[in-house]
Parts: structure tokens; C-alpha cells; sequence
């Protein structure tokens, strides 16, 4: 968290773990059977500029984690709760999606096998020092 503020990040919703504190994204009206069903909660929503940052943030890699954030960007299900987190950021803001995850040999060969699929990732080392993998250009600059 203290990175992405370094960064100049604005930090829209944080789940600590455990919480339930985070920000659920529902599925549009006509894809819900109840009020929580479908529910995807992003563990941080970020923004800075025109990029809008929806990350996992564990400490191994999930590929259940990575699937929720493509179907909440690519499904077509999530559009209205995207457009209401975009409708809040600058004009052209696009949703980018992508993990963090603790600096393990394992866990940077899965990102890296999920490059195509995912916009970002990162890796935190013990000390807390965030390492880029694979961004945008600028996004983490």
C-alpha cells in the first residue's frame, strides 16, 4: 500500500484479510440470483491517471484469484460496477488487472506462464520492496 501511495496512487478500497472490509463488485442486475451471489472483491482498487489497478494481492499465486479478475474485466457481467469505479476516475480510464504477490522462484514462473492474460504483476520481498514484473509502460513508474 505504501508503495502504490509512493507512487501517487489513489487508494479507492483495500480488503484486509479477513476483513470483509473491501469493496464487493456485483454483477449486472440481470446476471444476479440474490443480493451477494457473484460477488468478486478485488483485494486493492487503485487509480492513478487514466488506470484504474484492480489487484490480488496474496502471498502464492492463485489461479482461481486470476480467473476472477478476467471475468470481472472481460465477462461482460461486471460492466455497471465498472463503470461506476471508472465514472469516478478521469475520462478514458481503463480497468487494468493484475496480482502481488510475496518474491518466490514459484510464484514469478506462474505470473510470467500468465503474461498474456493479466495486465501486472508484482513481487514483494521480505524486506517489503516492490519489484515489477511486468507492467504497462508508466503504469508503475
Amino acid at each position: 500500500m505504501a508503495w502504490l501511495k509512493g507512487l501517487q496512487f489513489e487508494i479507492i478500497h483495500f480488503d484486509y484479510p479477513g476483513s470483509g472490509t473491501g469493496k464487493p463488485l456485483h454483477p449486472n442486475q440481470e446476471f444476479r440470483k440474490n443480493q451477494n451471489a457473484g460477488a468478486i472483491i478485488p483485494d486493492i482498487i487503485a487509480a492513478r491517471g487514466k488506470a484504474l489497478t484492480l489487484f490480488e494481492n496474496k502471498v502464492w499465486f492463485s489461479r482461481g484469484d486470476i480467473d476472477n479478475l478476467l471475468l470481472l474485466r472481460n465477462s461482460g457481467r461486471y460492466t455497471e460496477a465498472l463503470d461506476r469505479l471508472m465514472q469516478a476516475q478521469p475520462n478514458g480510464c481503463m480497468p487494468l488487472i493484475g496480482t502481488a504477490l510475496s518474491k518466490e522462484d514459484a510464484n514469478i514462473t506462474r505470473l510470467l506462464a500468465v503474461k498474456d492474460e493479466i495486465d501486472f504483476a508484482i513481487v514483494v520481498n521480505p524486506s517489503g520492496i516492490a519489484e515489477v514484473i511486468f507492467a504497462p509502460n508508466g503504469l508503475f513508474d
